[in-house]
């Protein structure tokens, strides 16, 4: 089974996600990107789903630095926040991340995103 690390500040998001994908995939969850880099460095995952806009590091920064490490694929998800829409807040997550996804989204859009992410 595909290990999967989910990171999103929105308790909520994470929630609705782990149900989705639970069921599919081994699933390890993070509520900050610098848990979710701690998580990586420590596991080997086959997939990384974050979020863009959150305090602290922000997902950019996460993706740049997991990109750093291995070429695990990583998708990008966002619904704007901070005075930023959506689409401004996936306009570096294009060029850094694998694939984006702009919230809300439907589980099948998610699913189909992730099998197309791992082959």
């Amino acid at each position: 089974m595909k290990r999967i690390l989910l990171v999103d500040d929105m308790e909520g998001i994470r929630e609705s996600l782990q149900v989705i994908l639970s069921g599919h995939y081994m699933l390890d969850v993070a509520q900050s990107a610098e848990e979710g880099l701690s998580l990586f460095t420590s596991k080997n995952y086959d997939l990384v789903i974050t979020d863009i806009i959150m305090p602290g590091m922000d997902g950019n920064e996460l993706v740049m630095k997991i990109k750093e490490r291995k070429s695990t694929p990583v998708l990008a998800i966002s619904a704007g926040g901070n005075g930023a829409s959506p689409d401004q807040a996936l306009i570096l997550a294009r060029e850094l991340a694998d694939d984006v996804l702009e919230k809300p989204f439907s589980k099948s859009a998610l699913l189909s995103k992730i099998e197309a992410m791992l082959g």
